[in-house]
């Protein structure tokens, strides 16, 4: 295994995030009542897989050491790092309308309303800026970072045992939230 595969496996679960988050503002869009502990779990994997794991691995070690072998490429690092923090706003917006939700649905409509809008709008996100680090992976991958240093820093990030562990319990909040009611209607 290799970091760069790595990331497109955590990829994939980006990837069922943005399913169960488009369904979920389908649902309260269609004024479906959506448990606001599954609303929580959304935002924990965002937080704590999303921005926590795979977006830290990134720019902290996969970026970095692009960029030390090829300084040309920091450019575009730097347009996914951008793109992570426009997720981080997003993330953040819809947060916020969630507090407020939780705390009585304050804002009624209006507030079901910006939840669905914040949902869709991180969901939105994900693919474009997926299919764009899919295409710089393949196009690093060997001919910026060798092999060994690729399989090297996969073993890096494999040996945080408390990361790994997280990941799995945030999978399990996915595999979770795709057997939910709303989820499967």
């Amino acid at each position: 295994m290799s970091a760069t595969n790595q990331s497109r496996d955590e990829h994939k679960q980006l990837h069922r995030l943005e399913k169960i988050m488009y369904k979920c503002a389908d649902e309260l869009e269609k004024k479906k009542e959506i448990p606001i502990s599954d609303l929580i779990r959304i935002t924990t994997v965002i937080y704590e897989f999303v921005e926590g794991i795979h977006h830290k691995r990134e720019e902290n070690a996969y970026f970095t050491s692009i960029v030390n072998k090829d300084p040309s490429l920091k450019a575009e690092t730097e347009k996914f790092t951008a793109e992570h923090q426009f997720g981080r706003n997003a993330a953040g917006q819809l947060s916020l309308h969630l507090i407020e939700w939780a705390d009585g649905g304050k804002g009624g409509e209006k507030n079901r309303e910006s939840l669905v809008r914040h949902l869709r709008t991180y969901a939105g996100y994900i693919t474009p800026h997926l299919k764009q680090e899919d295409v710089f992976l393949n196009k690093v991958e060997n001919s910026v970072i060798p092999k060994e240093e690729d399989a090297k820093m996969y073993e890096e990030f494999k040996s945080d045992s408390a990361t790994n562990k997280h990941e799995e319990l945030m999978i399990k909040q996915l595999d979770h939230l795709e057997t939910r009611p709303w989820y499967i209607d």
